[in-house]
C-alpha cells in the first residue's frame, strides 16, 4: 500500500534512481522507489506527498509516516534501509511534527547508519501516531584532512544522546564513494561567523554553515547542534553573521529543543524559533524561546535550514 501511494504521488519525479550526469538536464528521482525503505513496512500518510530526492549535493525529503513503537532510550528507528547516495558525511538534525502538542522530537540522518528519531524524555509520549518529516541537507564535501567520527571525541560519544544512537550504528559493507558535482561550488563559512560564547560547540562538526553556488543562485545551508545550561532567557543572541550570508531580510526557522536523557522528565517542552537578520539587529541571529528556562543539565538545540542570498 505504501509503495503504491509513493508511486502515485511521485510520477512527475520519476521511477528509480538515475546516475548523475552534468551534461544532461537535471532530473529528480524519488529514492523511495529505490532502496530507501521504512522500518517494519510502515505506510506513508495519504495526505502528504512522499519523496526523498537529490539534486547535485542537496538532498530533500518530505513525507508523513508512523514511527515504530520499538525504541532504545527514546531513540526510534524510522528507515529499514537508505540509499548510500543520501547518507551525509556529518550527521544532520531536523525537527519532526506530531498532532500532540506535548511531543518534541527530531530525526537524525547519519552517515554510517539509517536515520533515527530521537524523542524528548520529558514529553512522556512515544510517537505511535503519524509524524511529519521534512528538510534539506548538504552532502558535505570531504575535508582536506580526515576527521574523527562526527559523534565522538577521541572515540567517545559527545553526549548521552549520541551514545544511544551509536549503539544502533553499523558501518556500511561498501564504502560510500565521494560525490562530485562540477557545476556546484560549495564553500564552508562556519568559521567566518562570530558564535556567542554561551553556545561554543564541543565539536566543530556539529556547527556547519555552507554557501552553495550553482553559478545562477547562492544558497546558504546550515545545520547545528548546540548546548547550553543555567538560566536561559527567552531571547538570546546566537551569532553575528558575515556579509556573505546576509539575506537582507528577516527570516524565521523552527528550533527543536531536547533535554539530555539523564535529566528528570520535564513535561513543559518550550517551543522555539530562530530569527536571521533580526529586525532589532539585522547583523545577528537570535534564538527565541516561549518561556525562560533554568536548566541544571544541558539543553540541546537542533537548528537547520536554508535560504537564498
Amino acid at each position: 500500500m505504501g509503495k503504491n501511494v509513493v508511486q502515485k504521488q511521485t510520477e512527475a519525479i520519476g521511477d528509480g534512481v538515475q546516475q548523475y550526469d552534468p551534461s544532461q538536464p537535471v532530473s529528480l528521482s524519488n529514492y523511495f522507489n529505490n532502496n530507501t525503505k521504512l522500518e517494519n513496512n510502515n505506510t506513508f500518510g495519504r495526505l502528504r506527498a512522499a519523496y526523498f530526492v537529490k539534486e547535485g549535493p542537496i538532498c530533500t525529503f518530505n513525507f508523513q509516516a508512523e514511527v515504530s513503537s520499538q525504541h532504545v532510550n527514546n531513540v526510534f528507528k524510522v528507515f529499514k534501509t537508505i540509499d548510500s547516495d543520501l547518507q551525509p558525511r556529518l550527521a544532520k538534525f531536523f525537527p519532526i511534527k506530531n498532532s500532540f502538542t506535548s511531543f518534541a522530537g527530531m530525526i537524525q540522518i547519519n552517515g554510517n547508519d539509517t536515520p533515527d528519531v530521537v524523542v524528548n524524555q520529558g514529553s512522556g509520549f512515544y510517537p505511535m501516531d503519524l509524524c511529519d518529516f521534512s528538510g534539506s541537507y548538504l552532502i558535505n564535501p570531504q575535508p582536506y584532512e580526515s576527521n574523527q567520527n562526527d559523534m565522538t571525541i577521541n572515540g567517545e560519544p559527545i553526549s548521552h544522546i549520541d551514545s544511544v544512537i551509536m549503539q544502533h550504528d553499523t558501518l556500511p559493507s561498501v564504502p560510500i564513494p565521494p560525490s562530485v558535482f562540477p557545476q556546484y561550488i560549495v564553500t564552508e563559512v562556519s568559521r567566518d561567523q562570530l558564535l556567542a560564547l554561551a553556545y561554543t560547540p564541543y565539536d566543530l562538526d556539529v556547527f556547519k554553515i555552507y554557501i552553495i553556488d550553482d553559478t545562477v543562485n547562492k544558497l546558504v545551508m546550515f545545520n547545528m547542534h548546540l548546548r547550553q545550561k543555567g538560566f536561559i532567557e527567552s531571547r538570546q543572541y546566537l551569532l553575528s553573521m558575515s556579509e556573505s550570508i546576509d539575506p537582507k531580510k528577516t527570516l524565521l526557522f523552527p528550533i527543536m529543543i531536547l533535554y539530555d536523557f539523564n535529566t528528570n522528565p520535564i513535561q513543559d517542552i518550550p517551543s522555539s524559533y530562530l530569527t536571521i537578520a533580526d529586525i532589532d539587529n539585522p547583523a545577528r541571529w537570535f534564538i527565541h524561546i516561549s518561556s525562560q528556562l533554568k536548566a541544571d543539565k544541558f539543553v540541546n538545540y537542533y537548528i537547520s535550514g536554508s535560504y537564498f542570498v
